[in-house]
């Protein structure tokens, strides 16, 4: 199954460069870009980011913007729903079809932002996507919420419920590989979320099998291909462009099946 390999950058001014650059290199196999919206950025605005409503970019725009990455900072829900409604409503404009959410973080003691128990987070969550569903459904841009982003959400099955709670096809999940591995096996979040699963970003540096760590040592590409394939994923691969490998690239968008080199 062929799945669409986007570059995610978070330098726009680059980011044309290193499309065209990667993709005459690869054969022109991404389709697109995964931008990461400035912390910097107003709360709730897409403003920083350099998209022109779809209408206006035309059929053969070289490296259309099709996924969001930005975190929510906020904690109160009114504010939170609202600002990712406003997102919502921008990234649309723009043709951007999913926004990967990170969720508010579980606070340390030396922090002041960010939720002070687990329980509040959860609370949180549970009544943000349940209010976020039909939102999303309008728009037609995907959510799909970062696992395993700041300290919380560790279980694949702890999201899984929040997710389905939501009860919203346009409520998911973006898998981290770097991230998940961490605390658990990729394997397992991809054959517990399974269709829950909106985006997968594949963010493991270039380096030879002899040097991957213990954790990378848990991801091969075969591998997380054919978990993707079995729960027919039909999202995008999301690959930093510090990360890209031709071999990966090639294996993840579905193009072969050789191993890597």
């Amino acid at each position: 199954m062929n799945h669409p390999i986007l570059l995610r950058v978070v330098d726009f001014a680059e980011a044309t460069d290193a499309f065209a650059g990667l993709a005459e290199r690869f054969g022109a196999r991404f389709a697109g870009i995964e931008y990461v919206l400035p912390a910097s950025a107003p709360v709730g605005s897409i403003v920083a980011v350099p998209l022109a409503p779809a209408d206006r970019r035309g059929g053969d725009d070289p490296c259309p913007v099709l996924a969001i990455a930005t975190g929510c900072r906020e904690v109160q829900l009114d504010s939170a729903v609202e600002a990712v409604t406003n997102l919502l409503q921008l990234a649309s404009r723009a043709g951007v079809t999913v926004l990967n959410l990170r969720l508010p973080p579980l606070a340390l003691a030396s922090e002041s932002t960010g939720f002070a128990r687990y329980q509040d987070a959860l609370n949180f969550t549970y009544q943000l996507l349940r209010g976020l569903g039909l939102q999303a459904e309008s728009t037609g841009v995907v959510i799909a919420v970062e696992a395993a982003y700041g300290r919380w959400l560790l279980s694949p099955v702890e999201l899984r419920e929040l997710l389905d709670a939501a009860n919203s096809w346009a409520i998911g999940a973006c898998i981290d590989l770097a991230r998940v591995s961490a605390v658990g096996a990729p394997i397992d979040w991809i054959t517990t979320l399974t269709h829950r699963i909106k985006a997968v970003r594949w963010n493991f540096g270039p380096t030879s099998r002899d040097s991957i760590d213990s954790h990378e040592a848990r991801v091969d590409p075969l591998v997380i291909k054919d978990a993707l394939d079995a729960i027919v994923f039909r999202g995008p691969i999301i690959i930093p462009h510090e990360h890209a490998r031709a071999d990966w690239v090639r294996i993840l968008s579905g193009e072969s099946c050789e191993a890597l080199d």
